[in-house]
């Protein structure tokens, strides 16, 4: 027990001491701008918290699960939430985007990251103003895509449920 207050101390001390001017860090390859994952917020992000539910307003970005691959690169990122269940750290995840890509062509390239990825299309489905797609991976986790229109851009919201 005295140990790790010792632990705690140390590294608590060395963070506070430590000179934000002065990082030093390995240096690593630069992704193009185009690459990245976290584009620049126009709005700052709001963390909202509740028992297990954790919502994020205008995210910094993407949820650990939905990899690079998942959004495109022109998305504004609008919300994500995260519900820890009592055995798994994520239970579910849902992350929404806006973007200025057509319709045709966020359903091609769902489409195209499913043969990709390797996912199996459970279900597509369109009704009047949205287009739902149920994907399926290999180690049997549901993802849910819903595209919607709106007046001068989509809306894309994925949702994912871990299956116990």
């Amino acid at each position: 027990m005295r140990y790790n207050w010792i632990f705690i101390l140390f590294f608590g001390l060395a963070g506070l001491l430590a000179v934000p001017g002065n990082k030093t860090s390995i240096p690593s390859a630069k992704l193009p701008e185009e690459l990245s994952d976290t584009p620049v917020p126009n709005q700052e992000e709001e963390i909202l918290l509740f028992d297990r539910l954790t919502i994020f307003k205008n995210p910094s970005r993407i949820p650990d699960f939905f990899a690079r691959g998942y959004i495109p690169r022109s998305a504004e990122y609008v919300y994500s939430t995260r519900y820890r269940g009592s055995f798994y750290p994520d239970a579910e995840i849902s992350f929404a985007y806006r973007t200025s890509l057509g319709i045709d062509d966020l359903l091609l390239f769902y489409e195209t990251l499913s043969k990709e990825k390797e996912l199996r299309v459970l279900q597509k489905e369109k009704k009047e103003n949205s287009h739902i797609i149920l994907l399926e991976t290999l180690s049997r986790r549901i993802i849910t895509i819903q595209i919607s229109e709106q007046q001068n851009s989509r809306f894309v919201f994925l949702f994912y449920k871990n299956q116990f």
